[in-house]
């Protein structure tokens, strides 16, 4: 099974290329292609051999769901259905305002909590996301919205806090310096 790039801090990353018999700078070549530049295919790290990336290619991956839909709104609003390796779906929307583009992630595919006002709950709780499957959905709505996502609420599908740790590992990673790097100010949990 692969890793993925998403779940992983440096310092993890860094052990994942060790075992590939690479030096630690090349982690932080792989991190900075990933977290600052966006790339989500080894094979246009271009400062990366042809063999390290084919062999990067084989053992990490980098985005684990595909697009099964969008939809755009008149005003920019752009709405993503992620479909997960096991086949589950779910939502993340970016919302422009201005010079922000605040991207509005899911923690859980179905809800248990069961608010009135939510169609969520409806097919019930599948399952918790991992940090990686949370971060993920920022990259596809950059890609999606072709710009940084500037702020991050925990307002789509789920309950945060019953997805307590990875809802926490997803938010060190959006406020890592050394990741998406955005001001802890620009991340809410609601």
């Amino acid at each position: 099974m692969k890793h993925h790039v998403l779940d992983m801090t440096v310092a993890q990353l860094t052990g994942a290329l060790a075992e590939l018999h690479q030096p630690p700078f090349r982690a932080r070549q792989v991190a900075k292609w990933v977290w600052q530049k966006h790339v989500t295919d080894f094979a246009d790290m271009t400062n990366l051999s042809a063999g390290l990336r084919a062999e990067l290619a084989e053992q990490l991956v980098i985005l684990t769901a595909r697009l099964a839909a969008r939809s755009d709104a008149s005003d920019g609003t752009i709405k993503l259905l992620l479909e997960l390796a096991d086949g589950e779906c779910v939502e993340c929307v970016a919302i422009p305002a201005g010079d922000r583009l605040t991207a509005c992630v899911s923690c859980q595919v179905g809800c248990a909590v069961g608010c009135s006002f939510c169609a969520t709950p409806l097919d019930g709780l599948k399952r918790n996301l991992t940090a990686g499957q949370i971060v993920e959905q920022v990259f596809w709505l950059q890609a999606a919205a072709s710009r940084r996502v500037t702020n991050v609420v925990f307002m789509g599908m789920g309950e945060p806090l019953a997805n307590y740790d990875a809802t926490l590992a997803a938010v060190r990673a959006m406020i890592d310096p050394d990741r998406l790097g955005l001001s802890a100010r620009h991340v809410t949990v609601s």
